[in-house]
């Protein structure tokens, strides 16, 4: 079996410990098993995608914040989404970054999910959920090398 996995990019606990039953109810209805791993970076995401395609295996969605150490998180959305036009995409913006996630999200971002820090933990999970349904019931293009 080919595990999916699904990256958090977030200085806040919010979206690691939210995504685990959101990922383990979509996973037991579909059977598909997910692997749940945490970077610190924009570019620590890239690798992990690139060292997965590398292992014949693929990530299908990240959860970015908005400020990462290396690149916003719309720059980093904005770059995978070229390369990987499926893959589920959820940013987690706080209330003083919610306009300038929505002009983001509207000018180039447009399959991105996005919700405010400290949501409640229904709507994460929701979020998480039509991500993944969207990564698995699209049609399958091919995907394109990070580089």
């Amino acid at each position: 079996m080919t595990i999916s996995h699904i990256i958090c990019i977030d200085e806040h606990a919010q979206s690691d410990v939210d995504i685990k039953p959101a990922v383990f109810d979509f996973g037991e209805k579909n059977a598909i098993e997910f692997d749940i791993h945490t970077c610190t970076s924009g570019q620590c995401c890239i690798d992990f995608i690139r060292a997965c395609e590398q292992k014949g295996e693929h990530v299908c969605c990240v959860v970015t914040g908005v400020r990462l150490p290396d690149m916003t998180g719309a720059q980093l959305l904005s770059h995978l989404s070229e390369k990987h036009p499926r893959l589920g995409q959820i940013i987690i913006a706080g209330f003083a970054e919610m306009a300038q996630t929505l002009s983001w999200v509207r000018a180039e971002l447009k399959p991105t999910r996005y919700i405010e820090k400290c949501c409640d933990a229904q709507l994460f999970k929701e979020s998480v959920a039509s991500a993944l349904d969207g990564f698995f019931s699209l049609s399958k293009p091919a995907l394109k090398p990070i580089y």
